[in-house]
């Protein structure tokens, strides 16, 4: 027999000679072979227990919500608001209907009273507004160059 050697191996044994002894692997006699056996007693009696109501039912979850479950084909889909080119503002119009059809400006500066500024930033231009009294006044457009 080799002392030493892997400490893995030796613990596998260990723990197998363990589990066998303690699951009850020794000799056994059989009762039926056995002339000087007892035989086996009666199982006493017992008292019924109590009935007792069932518990009731714990209110129903909701189902979890799958990915499937999340995605609304029925949904009407919104298209995006395109409004007009802020270059073409003709000169008095109405501050309210400017808005609805060219959108919001960028930017608002107050001049004085009754007066406005208004910047209008698109991709291929700069579009500056003078309103006064709430009707537009002039209207100039520079072209950014990109």
């Amino acid at each position: 027999m080799r002392i030493g050697g892997c400490p893995v191996r030796s613990i596998a044994l260990f723990t197998l000679a363990v589990m066998l002894l303690a699951g009850g692997c020794t000799s056994h006699r059989s009762t039926e072979s056995s002339d000087d056996a007892q035989p086996a007693a009666a199982p006493a009696p017992s008292v019924p227990a109590p009935v007792t109501p069932p518990a009731p039912a714990p209110p129903a979850k909701p189902p979890l919500k799958t990915a499937a479950a999340k995605h609304r084909p029925n949904r009407p889909r919104i298209r995006p608001v395109v409004f007009e080119d802020p270059r073409h503002i003709p000169a008095g119009i109405a501050y309210d209907d400017m808005v609805r059809r060219f959108g919001p400006p960028t930017m608002k500066i107050t001049d004085g009273p009754g007066r406005f500024s208004l910047s209008y930033a698109t991709k291929k231009s700069r579009v500056q507004v003078e309103m006064k009294d709430g009707k537009v006044t002039s209207v100039a457009a520079e072209d950014t160059g990109l």
